[in-house]
């Protein structure tokens, strides 16, 4: 029987944070507005203090209604509108939420419509006798009611009924109400996926701009220098298609040349390439104004306005995204002041948006979610505890070699909560599900010895059916002689009593303070190394030897007479939570029994290793098997199985063997974005090269990485035979150590008195390229 692992699609729905952290760790695609309908949501996260806009309308827009507990006024004042009442069934919980327009929102939230979503609820309390561990009742009732939101939820027995009553009245069991509201909506992405590969090159500066200006313009050309311009690492840049365009310089304002005729109007500035003979630009078109740098980081389009401006006189401040163009009206030859021409703005970035489902949570007052039977008496009608709370009992038992422990409360012994057999790296819900894991890099100076990796991962909460099944049977026989049926449930703890440690291969444990953990799903964790631990690191997660990534989760479940429980933690590409292969089971059309067809769904081969087929009559025989020696299943493959006729349709078991791909594996993990070092290469020609029988005046050599993409290009000369070019080289050639990880190509352009010949592209890996008469068409 396969392990037993929760579906992690539902993380979001358990655990709305976590699964928030889910949804950021691997890059996702988008699509126009235009293919969206569902309301679009301003940014990602979505949340309760901002609007969202309906696809086709940005006029039209909603909120997010937040909840409180509704309160009706009575004779002695207002009161909540909870009850707790005995009912035939047992006893129910009834709460009347009342939707509200946040308050965040304030006018902006004018004429807009509540946005589309769906009530849930949950009631959350850690009873003092289980010492830490947490309970969860949801409601199973969700009705609209003149204008409100009425949740309950039923209880059947009495032992039930006792605990739902202390949990109601005793502040030291932290009872929470949670309204999870679940929205369907679009937000937008950035396309990672899509980007061109950009050169690792940290500063980039830019040859100077011919800038014209009018002659019959009265100014002083004094009043503007330009200066050379160091751009950011094009990597941080949000539209990286600024890269490929030409930079111009900074416009720096000289107030020592002033005239006292000229003044400056705050609201506009120079805009560089607008200083062209039909557009008159005055000094009024320098602008004073400082930009904080969270504010140009937003603007997509801020490097194409050259980088730097103004700031106050005398200093080099950011350019606003505002351009005018100022002409000056001139009568009988007399200058009578600027004209400012409507605004030029540049085009704004498209915007793609991915459709997703959030559940986004509320916690209304009180907290906690707590009423005194004295003075809140209307809450409570002919309920009461059947007796004092319960103690903290612990059950272990050994299955196939390892002890495990079970908690229960002496007064509810047919409830016991488990941990999971362990956590293991985790697969992508969707095809090809490769490891749910994502790795980026940065480098300070662009080379390998500052490189660092950082390491973002899920790994899944699995547990054995077996083990539980065992487990169930003998908690039973020591409550009552095996009458009861004991309903195992995942024990929850709140994160301050859990916490994780990571050991690398070959190195102590260390603690991950930023890991998110939920013992019934999930968890997330990140890491950063320096490149050489990590190579190191991903050799190992392949499987091959013992030395794998590995951990353990600590519960803290603070009893002083009981040691912290241990959840080991294991990460390696051959053995990942998920499943490998879809298997699907039809009928044949002529009644001859059953095809079994198996699809390997993950990023690496695989291989079946066995089938097995079993109906309520027995098992049945499964043909077609590969033989030991066939070669693997390769990626979106399928083989089909055949099983006999039989009286239903069987279940099929089939187990498989994963043959980790190290390249797919890192084709799917690395984020492009981030994945180049900075080579550099020395670019030499001999003095030869520039004889008169030659010819050649210069050699302009283009070179760029092996396997295409962004190029650099570098000049030589009579008098500079030497220079140095910036090679980039992708991080991912040195973790899977290609044998060409240091290979680049280059092609060589001669310019001569009369023609200019380009040569073929060719490829080197030595760390001095030097140009002969050769490599000159």
């Amino acid at each position: 029987m396969p392990p037993f692992t929760r579906d992690i699609t539902q993380t979001k729905l358990i655990r709305p944070d976590l699964g928030e952290l889910l949804s950021q760790l691997k890059p996702q695609a988008g699509e126009e507005r235009s293919a969206m309908t569902v309301p679009l949501s301003p940014a990602d996260p979505p949340g309760d203090t901002m609007l969202f806009e309906a696809p086709d309308d940005p006029a039209r827009r909603f909120h997010l209604p937040t909840y409180r507990i509704a309160t009706v006024r009575a004779g002695t004042g207002e009161q909540f509108r909870v009850r707790f009442a005995a009912t035939a069934a047992g006893a129910t919980l009834e709460v009347f939420l009342e939707p509200l327009v946040p308050d965040a929102l304030g006018d902006a939230a004018a004429g807009t419509a509540p946005l589309d979503h769906v009530v849930s609820a949950v009631l959350q309390f850690e009873p003092a006798e289980l010492a830490g561990v947490r309970r969860e009742l949801p409601f199973t009732e969700v009705q609209h009611v003149d204008g409100l939101v009425r949740i309950a939820l039923t209880v059947t027995t009495a032992t039930e009924t006792s605990d739902l009553y202390w949990a109601l009245t005793r502040p030291e069991n932290r009872a929470r109400l949670l309204v999870r509201r679940l929205i369907d909506v679009a937000v937008p992405v950035v396309v990672t996926a899509e980007r061109p590969r950009p050169d690792r090159i940290d500063v980039i500066v830019t040859p100077p701009v011919e800038v014209f200006i009018d002659p019959t313009v009265h100014i002083d050309p004094r009043i503007f220098r330009f200066e050379p311009v160091e751009q950011e690492d094009p990597l941080l840049d949000p539209d990286p298609t600024v890269v490929f365009e030409p930079q111009v310089e900074a416009v720096v304002l000289q107030p020592e040349v002033l005239q006292p005729e000229v003044f400056v109007q705050p609201e506009v500035f120079v805009q560089p390439e607008v200083l062209q003979p039909e557009v008159l630009v005055q000094p009024e078109a320098v602008v004073l104004q400082r930009f904080a740098v969270d504010q140009i980081t937003q603007l997509p389009s801020f490097a194409r306005f050259g980088a730097l401006g103004l700031g106050p006189v005398g200093e080099v401040g950011e350019l606003t995204p505002v351009r005018r163009r100022i002409r000056r009206r001139v009568r009988d030859g007399i200058d009578v002041g600027p004209v400012v021409v409507d605004p030029v703005r540049p085009p704004a970035p498209a915007i793609l948006y991915r459709r997703t489902t959030r559940s986004l949570e509320v916690v209304p007052a009180p907290q906690p979610f707590v009423f005194s039977p004295d003075l809140h008496a209307y809450v409570f009608a002919g309920v009461a505890p059947s007796g004092a709370p319960g103690a903290l009992v612990l059950d272990q038992f050994e299955f196939d070699g390892t002890f495990h422990s079970y908690y229960r409360s002496s007064g509810r012994p047919e409830v016991a909560y488990f941990l999971p057999d362990g956590f293991k790296l985790a697969r992508l819900p969707q095809r090809p599900r490769s490891p749910f894991m994502s790795v980026q890099f940065d480098s300070a100076d662009g080379t390998i010895e500052s490189a660092t990796a950082t390491v973002v991962l899920a790994a899944a909460a699995w547990s054995d059916p077996e083990r539980l099944a065992d487990a169930a049977a003998r908690l039973s026989q020591r409550i009552d002689g095996g009458t009861t049926n004991v309903d195992l449930q995942p024990l929850i703890a709140d994160s301050s009593r859990l916490s994780l440690r990571l050991a690398l291969p070959g190195e102590d444990a260390q603690d991950t303070p930023s890991a998110v953990i939920d013992l019934r799903t999930v968890l997330r964790t990140g890491i950063e190394v320096p490149l050489g631990r990590f190579q190191r690191l991903f050799d190992a997660l392949q499987g091959a030897g013992a030395a794998v990534l590995t951990g353990e989760v600590e519960v803290r479940l603070d009893h002083p007479d009981r040691p912290a429980e241990k959840v080991p933690f294991e990460a390696r590409f051959d053995d990942l939570a998920g499943e490998a292969a879809d298997i699907e089971v039809r009928s044949r059309p002529d009644g001859t029994g059953f095809d079994v067809t198996v699809v390997n769904a993950c990023e690496s081969p695989l291989r079946v290793d066995s089938a097995t087929a079993q109906t309520s009559a027995g098992p049945v025989a499964i043909e077609g098997m590969p033989a030991a020696d066939a070669a693997p299943l390769a990626p979106a493959a399928q083989i089909v199985l055949r099983v006999a006729a039989a009286a239903e349709t069987p279940e099929v078991d089939v187990d498989v063997s994963v043959l980790p791909d190290r390249a797919a594996i890192w084709d799917a993990v690395c984020d492009e974005t981030t994945s180049f070092l900075q080579r550099q290469v020395a670019v030499r020609t001999p003095a030869v090269m520039f004889d008169a029988a030659q010819g050649v005046i210069e050699v302009v050599v283009e070179i760029g990485p092996a396997a295409g993409g962004l190029t650099s290009t570098v000049t030589l000369r009579p008098d500079a035979l030497e220079t140095v070019a910036t090679v980039p080289v992708p991080f991912g050639d040195v973790v899977v150590e290609k044998e060409d990880a240091g290979s680049y190509r280059y092609r060589v352009t001669a310019v001569r008195a009369d023609r200019v010949t380009e040569g073929d592209w060719k490829t080197r890996t030595a760390g001095v390229l030097w140009i002969v008469t050769g490599d000159v068409a």
